[in-house]
């Protein structure tokens, strides 16, 4: 595929998708199709597709909540690795992250005569068979500038796209509540949205072209306007930490010229949704600086509470945790914990959750150890915020967000080893 067709298929999945959502599962089994045919080509546009329908896949299954368009497109990609590379299928399963997950596998079978329900069990194969994907990226994509900067600009496209449908669909009378993507809440838009802007940040950063780099000057621009019109606090917390960094790296000299760009874009931003859109802006001031009930987590301190004391029950609780499988129920809440790390605590224990972190660490420690053995990144630190208030770890978005950070910083830090020797 060349370089220049690439907004084409943006274009043509777009209109896909948004079939779909209109016709239902007839539309599912083309996407399907053309899913297996652009495997069958070149995985690098199977990956490219991949993030793309990242951000839609609520959209992508089937209506009785079936199969997902992305785990197929993630099977056909294994499938077609298989086929015609063995060595990196080979690498990939001995790989760290790899082998952890499948240990969480066995683990989690503990669950199974827990609850007498393979639900845990079907999650954590999930999980592994994600990881394998993640360490199969690694090595075939490690140091790609070109394959990493579409990659990002791709997901950034589809998370646009995502915010799109329900405008198209309810007109421009969404934008009017806390906007979402079919099928989501606000809040998953709102932390694809901060993951979004930072990358854009590092990338425009990272490229010469002056065509491109006002390519994602816009896209920056675009999805500023869509987290902000999530009203996400958590989003709104990611913000001021991108512009914080933003700020500081102006004091200090570097990226001059970029940091006055998203600045003054930020400006525009904001002045729009005072002067165009002041019951959005009102209505963002009322939920940071007037919370309902004057709590600014919406009653979620609480809620964390609540969790933490199950979690903290007996020894067996804090070792081996509940399993995930009607959890809420079992504990007797009415809704899950709104935060990632004590979730996955109550869910998995400590056992299992070291298992999940160190999957993670471990990619993260493959992909980044031959440039630098310190790692201070702020799209780690997006990603964490983000998320907090979020569901548990074990998620292919999550994982993927991780690699596409450490392959970026491996890009950054290179680039900058050869800015100083050269």
């Amino acid at each position: 595929m060349k370089k220049s067709s690439y907004p084409y298929l943006a274009i043509c999945l777009s209109i896909l998708i948004f079939l779909l959502d209109l016709t239902g599962n007839i539309v599912f089994l083309f996407l399907v199709l053309g899913v297996f045919l652009a495997s069958a080509l070149s995985r690098e546009k199977m990956f490219i597709i991949i993030l793309f329908i990242l951000p839609n896949q609520r959209i992508l299954v089937f209506e009785d909540g079936g199969a997902s368009i992305l785990i197929v497109a993630i099977l056909f990609y294994i499938i077609f690795s298989f086929k015609d590379n063995y060595f990196l299928i080979n690498k990939s399963l001995r790989s760290a992250p790899f082998l952890i997950s499948v240990v969480f596998v066995f683990y989690s079978f503990i669950y199974f005569y827990q609850t007498n329900s393979i639900y845990d069990l079907l999650i954590a194969i999930k999980f592994s068979i994600g990881i394998f994907f993640i360490s199969l990226l690694y090595f075939e994509f490690y140091k790609n500038k070109c394959f990493i900067v579409k990659s990002i600009i791709f997901f950034s496209i589809g998370v646009i796209t995502s915010a799109a449908y329900p405008i198209v669909e309810q007109g421009f009378g969404a934008i009017f509540t806390r906007l979402s993507s079919t099928g989501a809440s606000p809040n998953n838009l709102a932390v694809l949205s901060a993951f979004s802007l930072v990358m854009i940040y590092f990338v425009i950063d990272l490229i010469h072209s002056f065509r491109e780099k006002l390519f994602l000057y816009i896209l920056f621009f675009i999805v500023l306007i869509v987290g902000t019109l999530t009203q996400s606090r958590s989003f709104f917390l990611s913000f001021i930490l991108i512009y914080l960094y933003i700020i500081f790296s102006f004091l200090k000299g570097r990226s001059f010229i970029l940091s006055i760009g998203l600045l003054t874009l930020s400006l525009i931003s904001f002045s729009i949704f005072i002067y165009f859109l002041p019951n959005v802006f009102d209505d963002i001031n009322q939920r940071i600086f007037e919370p309902k009930n004057g709590d600014i987590s919406n009653s979620r301190f609480d809620l964390w509470l609540a969790y933490w004391n199950s979690f903290t029950l007996d020894v067996y609780s804090i070792f081996f945790g509940y399993g995930t499988d009607t959890l809420t129920e079992r504990l007797g809440y009415d809704q899950v914990a709104h935060n990632y790390l004590i979730e996955t605590l109550v869910s998995y224990g400590l056992f299992g959750s070291i298992l999940i972190f160190l999957t993670y660490l471990s990619i993260v420690y493959n992909v980044t150890k031959k440039v630098s053995d310190y790692i201070f990144f702020l799209p780690f630190i997006i990603i964490n915020v983000s998320h907090f208030t979020g569901h548990g770890l074990i998620s292919f978005e999550f994982g993927l967000k991780i690699l596409l950070s450490a392959l970026l910083y491996v890009l950054i830090s290179i680039e900058r080893i050869n800015h100083v020797h050269g």
